[in-house]
Parts: C-alpha cells; sequence; structure tokens
C-alpha cells in the first residue's frame, strides 16, 4: 500500500474526491471526538458541527500560503483550527467549554455535561459517582454514556492507554461488587 502525505490527502479532497475527505475525517476522528465531549451540548450533535467544520476547514484551505506542508505542521495547524472552531460552537450554544484535565477540582466531566430531566437516572448516577473517584467517573461517563473508545476518553484525560484501561478494570470491579453481590455474575 503506498503511503500517502497529508498534503496529497488535502490536495484531493479539494478536489472533490470523497474517498480522501473519508480518510482525512477518518485519521482526525479522535480529535473530533475530544472535542465533542468537551462541548457541553449534545455528544453527536457537537461531533456533527465538528466534522461540518473540519470539512470546511480542509475545503478552503490554501496550501500555497503555508511555508511548511509537512505532516506535522499540517496536522497541528488542524488540530489548533478545531480547538478554535469548539470555541466558537460553545459560544454559539450559550455553553461552557469544558477543557478536560485531571486535576481534582469538584466538578466532574458529568456534572458540566449532564443534562437530563431523569430523576431515577439522577438517583443512579449521583449513587454511582459516590462509588467511584472523579477520574473514575470521567471514564465511566465518557465510555458508557457517550460511547467513546477508552483509548479516547484516555487520551482526552491526558492518561495512558494502559491506565486508562486499567481504570475501566477497576470500575467494572467496583460496580461489581457493589451491585451484583450475589453469585450470579
Amino acid at each position: 500500500m503506498i503511503d500517502v502525505t497529508l498534503i496529497d490527502l488535502i490536495k484531493q479532497a479539494q478536489e472533490k474526491d470523497k474517498a480522501a475527505m473519508q480518510m482525512l475525517i477518518h485519521q482526525f476522528d479522535p480529535l473530533l471526538i475530544k472535542y465533542a465531549a468537551q462541548l457541553a451540548i449534545e455528544f453527536d450533535d457537537a461531533k456533527q458541527e465538528l466534522v461540518l467544520v473540519f470539512i470546511q476547514l480542509i475545503q478552503n484551505l490554501k496550501l500555497e500560503t503555508l511555508q511548511n506542508t509537512s505532516n506535522g505542521i499540517l496536522a497541528s495547524y488542524i488540530k489548533k483550527s478545531i480547538h478554535h472552531a469548539s470555541i466558537r460552537i460553545s459560544k454559539r450554544h450559550k455553553t461552557p467549554f469544558v477543557e478536560m484535565s485531571t486535576d481534582d477540582s469538584s466538578n466532574t466531566l458529568w456534572e458540566r455535561n449532564h443534562k437530563t430531566s431523569d430523576s431515577y437516572l439522577n438517583l443512579y448516577i449521583d449513587e454511582i459517582k459516590g462509588i467511584l473517584t472523579d477520574k473514575e467517573f470521567s471514564i465511566f461517563y465518557l465510555h458508557y454514556f457517550l460511547d467513546i473508545p477508552i483509548e479516547i476518553a484516555a487520551q482526552s484525560l491526558q492518561i495512558s492507554r494502559r491506565s486508562g484501561f486499567r481504570e475501566k478494570t477497576r470500575i467494572e470491579k467496583k460496580l461489581k461488587e457493589t451491585y451484583c453481590k450475589n453469585d450470579f455474575l
């Protein structure tokens, strides 16, 4: 298989090559997921908006004005553009843009992003929050509620992939110990 550079894919996408655009979206999907999860709006809506922004960015990118078109420089430029677009989207929706961090603040990712009126779900979630640490709960929320792969959730929380899987195992163990006191699971 021929190794295609990022600039080649961008040029092909700008010439209306749908396959090249799909490859670019696939390559930057983890970044789009990360920023969609940081927006305090519905995850699917946020991701769709960011994909549209990404497509417009690629189509409007003036490659001839760039001094350096190496893969790293282009990827960094796209990342910064998506970051700024996320902030613009959050302002347009009048919601806060949530920078994900691993600090021990009392505002967990769930508290900042969760918008439900289901009181039973809230009671259940409050109980789970009492069982898990903030970091564990953030991984739990990203993986089980937003359906984000553990690798991406770990990257978003600035922990290693391996730590993410360890946290997932710890979460499952804690929840099984709490909710499955009988031996049927």
